[in-house]
């Protein structure tokens, strides 16, 4: 999850903002979301 990223007191997740500002997630929101990079185990090699 992105930094800033809590569980509030009633168990949803919430973001805090640089400004203070407190966003809730609900279980019905669609989430996107932007894959910068991956990094895999080397696969062994026998």
């Amino acid at each position: 999850m992105q930094y800033g990223t809590v569980r509030g007191p009633d168990g949803r997740w919430m973001l805090r903002t640089e400004d203070g500002d407190e966003l809730y997630l609900d279980l019905d929101d669609e989430i996107r979301f932007l894959v910068s990079s991956t990094k895999y185990l080397p696969i062994p090699i026998e």
